[in-house]
């Protein structure tokens, strides 16, 4: 919980710091802090290894971040370089939170999960079978030195990192970006 009050606690500094900008006519938005937030978060979490409670931001959280950083950025010109660079990061974002924590995309985007359910299943039906080679259907593995799943059990490499999810979640984030497009020019007239 006290990530969570810290994370939100930094969005309301840096609304504060537009709002002044903007009082003084300048063109910082919220909306590139937001996506570096994104970008910097799957490049700190190692491909494959599990969120630690310090480190992540849940999708949930960060899809609302980015709705926010829209609605304040309206009336403000609007790049497609940052549209670009919103794209890229909620893609990475979402991959990384199908790979990590697959509940989250549950919940903040049910309609993508269960696209995205027959990768993640035969991701973790290849992970199951090589921990059953390693060790031979023994579940009393008395090797501790080594994880044996760590090793040979990474999600990207298996059925999620594959292209047909990639572009699965490319289009959905296509069609939210839109949408939140849609939101930034209705707000701007």
């Amino acid at each position: 919980m006290d990530q969570s009050q810290e994370v939100w606690d930094n969005c309301r500094q840096r609304v504060a710091r537009q709002v002044e900008l903007r009082k003084q006519g300048g063109r910082e938005w919220i909306i590139p802090e937001v996506a570096d937030v994104m970008q910097r978060q799957v490049s700190a979490m190692p491909s494959g290894a599990a969120p630690s409670n310090d480190a992540a931001i849940p999708l949930q959280e960060l899809l609302t971040l980015l709705v926010h950083a829209f609605a304040l950025s309206s009336g403000a010109p609007l790049e497609e370089f940052t549209i670009q660079m919103v794209k890229k990061a909620l893609i990475e974002s979402v991959l990384q939170a199908a790979r990590t924590n697959p509940v989250s995309v549950e919940i903040a985007l049910p309609d993508l999960f269960s696209q995205l359910t027959p990768y993640l299943n035969a991701a973790h039906s290849e992970c199951a079978a090589s921990e059953e080679e390693i060790t031979g259907g023994d579940d009393w593995d008395w090797n501790e030195n080594t994880n044996p799943l760590t090793e040979t059990c990474d999600l990207s490499s298996s059925g999620i990192g594959d292209f047909e999810a990639k572009a699965i979640v490319e289009t959905c984030v296509e069609s939210l970006v839109d949408r939140l497009k849609v939101v930034f020019t209705t707000l701007c007239n």
